[in-house]
């Protein structure tokens, strides 16, 4: 799905080229570089997304929503990119942009706010990244509802986060509880499921229970 709306983009965006860069252009532009990142096309992405930011303040408003989802683009980029301070930097500012032109509690801010805790943690800053997710997750079931997938997201980078400060068995029951709901919400066979398994064998393995570890890696590596 997501390449054949790739190939769409990259499709439509040429067809239209010759048009001046009107705002219907601008959009189609965007939607062509949604596809690149989509595609796992990072950079390239992310070359024209520094390049439409020089247009799209002046066109939409420098706090339209068209500018703020640009924004959030580049930062989402930069994290893919391991640029993780860079993204964090932008992400921070952006929230602020966000919440005066949004509101504080519009989806746009929580999808950032997940974004600042995943940079911190590719940055090595485990606390904070735990810390901000785990008042994400309830800000995030109170706007959204408990079984929204955004959570599951959040509950699995706290796992994640938990596991790297060395809380091993905090991190394999959140883990284990996490993989019931994404089978119950998503499907027994989603891929995020498997990072999850993935993350409870890593968790055994610390524990020192290598032998259930083993057992779920095997089963896993069959799935």
């Amino acid at each position: 799905m997501m390449l054949s709306f790739a190939e769409h983009g990259i499709r439509l965006a040429k067809r239209l080229s010759s048009v001046s860069n009107s705002r219907d252009l601008l959009m189609f532009q965007r939607h062509r570089v949604e596809s690149w990142w989509l595609s796992g096309q990072y950079k390239t992405a992310l070359i024209e997304l520094e390049r439409l930011g020089s247009f799209f303040p002046d066109i939409f408003g420098p706090k339209s929503v068209e500018t703020l989802y640009l924004r959030a683009l580049m930062a989402q980029c930069r994290r893919d990119l391991g640029q993780y301070q860079q993204a964090l930097d932008g992400a921070v500012v952006l929230a602020t942009d966000q919440a005066a032109a949004l509101g504080e509690g519009h989806p746009n801010i929580l999808s950032t706010r997940y974004l600042m805790a995943q940079s911190r943690r590719g940055l090595g800053q485990y606390q904070q990244a735990l810390d901000e997710a785990m008042v994400l997750a309830t800000d995030q079931a109170a706007a959204l509802g408990d079984d929204h997938p955004d959570i599951l997201l959040t509950r699995y980078l706290m796992a994640q986060c938990r596991r790297d400060l060395g809380q091993y068995q905090q991190a394999l029951d959140e883990a284990m509880v996490l993989a019931t709901d994404q089978a119950a919400a998503l499907g027994e066979g989603h891929p995020h499921i498997l990072y999850t398994r993935t993350l409870m064998a890593d968790c055994r393995r610390s524990l020192g229970q290598y032998q259930q570890a083993l057992d779920e890696a095997m089963v896993l590596a069959t799935d």
